[in-house]
C-alpha cells in the first residue's frame, strides 16, 4: 500500500499525494506551506487572497509570471475568451464571496491555477521522493506507471473510459457538471464555464512535455470548450493529447491518446 498525505480542504477539492515510499511524509511541511502560500495569493474564496484585493495593491511573486504566460498564450489562440477577467462575470451570477460587493473586480485563475499548484508541489516532492501521485480533486500528475479513469459527467459513480499515464505525465479535465448553480442575478441555471463556442461537454489532456504539465493540460481542458484543438496546436503549446465528449455523447479523441472510451448505452 502508498502512504499518503492527505490536504482535505485544499483548493476546494482536495489533494491526495501517494508514494511508495515513506520518505513522502518529510514533504508535509513543505507541502502545507506551498498550499498555503498558493491559496493567500490566488483563491477567489478568501477576501484577503491577493486576486481580490484592489488592484493597486496587487503584489504577484516572480514565479507567477509563468502562469500569466500560460494564461497570455491560452487567451491568444481562444480570442481572448480564456482569460482571468472572467471573475467579474462569475462574481456577478454568484460565485464567489464577494457578489454584490463594490470596488475593484478580482482575478480569477481557476482555469490553469489549480494545475499550476500541482506543479509547484510536484518540485517540492522530487527533493524527496522519486515515485508519487498527485492527486488534485482529478487533476493528476504522476512519476509512475498508471491507468486514470475518465469520470462520466452524467453519472459520477461511471467512468467512460480509461486513459494510460507513463512516469512524468499529467491529466486534467473539465466539465460544467459538477460546478453549477442558480444565477444570483438571473436565477437561471449556470456553470463556471464561460464563453464556450464548442459543443464540448467534459474534456480531459494529458501533457508530459513541459516543465508545468499539469498547468498546462489544466487550462487546454478549458480550452477546449472556448475553440477547436486545431488552433491550440501553436509552438507556444507544449506537445498535448485530449479525449472529449459533447453533449450529445460523441466521443472524440487525438490520434496519440493513450486510452479508448467504453461503448456508450
Amino acid at each position: 500500500m502508498p502512504y499518503t498525505l492527505s490536504f482535505p480542504q485544499a483548493f476546494g477539492t482536495g489533494i491526495l499525494v501517494s508514494s511508495p515510499s515513506p520518505s513522502v511524509r518529510a514533504a508535509r511541511p513543505a507541502l502545507d506551506a506551498c498550499i498555503d502560500e498558493f491559496d493567500r495569493i490566488f483563491s477567489r474564496f478568501r477576501p484577503d487572497s491577493v486576486v481580490n484585493s484592489p488592484s493597486a495593491l496587487r503584489r504577484f511573486p516572480s514565479w507567477a509570471d509563468e502562469l500569466f504566460e500560460i494564461y497570455d498564450v491560452l487567451g491568444a489562440l481562444t480570442d481572448g475568451r480564456f482569460s482571468p477577467l472572467v471573475a467579474e462575470r462569475l462574481v456577478k451570477m454568484g460565485y464567489g464571496p464577494l457578489f454584490g460587493q463594490e470596488g475593484d473586480h478580482p482575478l480569477d485563475f481557476g482555469a490553469a491555477g489549480k494545475g499550476f499548484a500541482v506543479d509547484r508541489m510536484a518540485h517540492i516532492l522530487d527533493q524527496y521522493v522519486s515515485a508519487y501521485t498527485i492527486n488534485a480533486g482529478g487533476d493528476i500528475y504522476t512519476t509512475e506507471h498508471l491507468t486514470a479513469g475518465l469520470e462520466n459527467p452524467w453519472n459520477f459513480s461511471q467512468a467512460l473510459g480509461t486513459v494510460d499515464l507513463e512516469p512524468g505525465t499529467a491529466l486534467c479535465a473539465s466539465s460544467p457538471s459538477r460546478r453549477h448553480w442558480t444565477s444570483l442575478d438571473t436565477g437561471e441555471e449556470v456553470h463556471h464555464i464561460l464563453d464556450a463556442t464548442t459543443a464540448t461537454y467534459a474534456s480531459w489532456v494529458t501533457v508530459s512535455t513541459s516543465a508545468h504539465p499539469t498547468a498546462w493540460a489544466d487550462g487546454l481542458a478549458t480550452a477546449l470548450f472556448l475553440t477547436d484543438p486545431q488552433r491550440l496546436r501553436h509552438p507556444a503549446v507544449p506537445e498535448w493529447n485530449f479525449a472529449r465528449i459533447d453533449t450529445e455523447k460523441k466521443a472524440e479523441r487525438s490520434y496519440s491518446w493513450a486510452g479508448s472510451f467504453f461503448s456508450m448505452q
